[in-house]
Formats: C-alpha cells, sequence, structure tokens
C-alpha cells in the first residue's frame, strides 16, 4: 500500500480554498481601480492595503 506525502494528501485541498477565498476578498474590493495581479501585489507589500482587504474597511 503506498500512500501520499502530507503535502499532497491534506494540504493541497486546504492551500486550494485558501487561495479562493483570498481571490474573492480581492475582486469583491470596490476601491480597486487596477487588475487583481497588481491588487494581490500590493497587498504583499503593503500592510495597511492587506489590512483594508481583510476588514473591508474603505479609505
Amino acid at each position: 500500500m503506498t500512500t501520499k506525502p502530507l503535502s499532497q494528501s491534506v494540504l493541497h485541498p486546504n492551500l486550494t480554498t485558501l487561495r479562493h477565498f483570498a481571490l474573492n476578498m480581492v475582486k469583491q474590493d470596490k476601491t480597486r481601480k487596477l487588475g487583481v495581479a497588481i491588487c494581490r501585489q500590493r497587498a504583499g507589500w503593503d500592510k495597511n492595503h492587506l489590512i483594508q482587504l481583510l476588514t473591508g474597511a474603505t479609505g
């Protein structure tokens, strides 16, 4: 009997769900004027922008 490594059997579906959740949050951002890729990149660089995405705060 062969078993899959932990990363394939358990983590892959969880990471997929997390990525999908994050992408939906970026797409729902009403203040976004540029593309999704730029918004994700900016959230990685700017903690204030990341907090704004996570909380849904505007301004």
